[in-house]
């Protein structure tokens, strides 16, 4: 599975819930690109090569530009599977999924977001709210 995580904004912070969710994603076989929107343009080719995407949302002005981008997306690749992850993914569900997104993670996403590239067919809104261990990023 050739992954794609990207992060639109984390508060001039680098990206840390894009590198940890890429390490968890080698460390499980898949390929793993990465775009952080706050410094690096939009990649037509990384877009382009990815099998699932997934977006960080760890706040309300990265949920807002990830809905841009995850508009985008449904344009150029409408039968991608993309993923909203993060704080915000629960807070903006009800705007997300079924239409840009096909899942949405909240709170302790790590496992259930390498579950879901495993296979990118499930669809609605969980939340995971127990402990889980972070691989270093």
């Amino acid at each position: 599975m050739q992954a794609l995580l990207v992060s639109t904004y984390e508060l001039g912070h680098q990206p840390l819930h894009v590198a940890a969710p890429a390490a968890a994603l080698r460390t499980a076989g898949h390929e793993v690109s990465t775009l952080d929107l706050a410094v690096e343009p939009w990649d037509e080719e990384r877009v382009a090569s990815a099998d699932a995407i997934a977006f960080s949302v760890p706040m309300h002005t990265a949920m807002r530009l990830a809905v841009e981008s995850a508009e985008r997306i449904r344009r150029e690749r409408p039968g991608v599977p993309i993923a909203f992850y993060g704080l915000y993914a629960g807070v903006g569900a009800d705007r997300t999924v079924g239409r840009l997104a096909d899942r949405a993670i909240a709170g302790e996403y790590l496992e259930e977001l390498v579950g879901w590239f495993a296979d990118p067919t499930g669809s609605g809104l969980s939340i995971s709210t127990g402990r889980v261990h972070s691989p270093v990023p």
